[in-house]
């Protein structure tokens, strides 16, 4: 299994949660700002990480940003989503990145981007004309083939994979 280092970013730009391969790259980093841990070179080719680009994506449907390279360590793919007024930024090692995983079912498309939105599953079901049991077994059909551990681990491995 690939060490992918999961973060949840709020509209400040701090780092609010970080699964146990962020904390082993990066140290502890809840609380700092991500820009200040994450430290990307040439991402977006804008020259790096800076203190507003988690606003800009936060703010935009839809936004996503992958970019490889991270300042004083191997190669890196680094990949920020916009998530429910949040961010998700996953790093993976560049050479660990994962394949084309099983092909997600349209469904499970449309349940993710919803996901991705930040709907809780009862609002996605209202949404689609399903039970959120119905979502919540899309949601760990997704969950298994992208080999992720939560919903926005998911989201995260979708979006650096092209699949959302």
């Amino acid at each position: 299994m690939v060490a992918h280092a999961v973060m949840i970013v709020d509209g400040s730009g701090r780092i609010e949660r970080a699964n146990a391969a962020a904390r082993a790259m990066f140290g502890p980093c809840v609380g700092r700002h991500c820009g200040d841990v994450v430290r990307v070179r040439d991402v977006f080719r804008e020259g790096g990480c800076r203190a507003t680009c988690v606003n800009e994506l936060a703010c935009v449907d839809d936004a996503t940003r992958s970019a490889v390279g991270l300042v004083g360590k191997a190669p890196h793919r680094v990949t920020c989503a916009g998530l429910g007024g949040k961010v998700v930024v996953t790093v993976t090692p560049a050479g660990d990145l994962p394949t084309a995983p099983e092909r997600l079912t349209e469904r499970e498309r449309e349940v993710l981007r919803l996901v991705a939105e930040g709907l809780p599953s009862d609002r996605i079901g209202r949404r689609l004309g399903i039970s959120g049991a119905t979502v919540r077994t899309h949601v760990e059909h997704v969950r298994e083939k992208l080999d992720a551990r939560t919903r926005a681990e998911a989201v995260a491995r979708a979006t650096a994979l092209g699949l959302l």
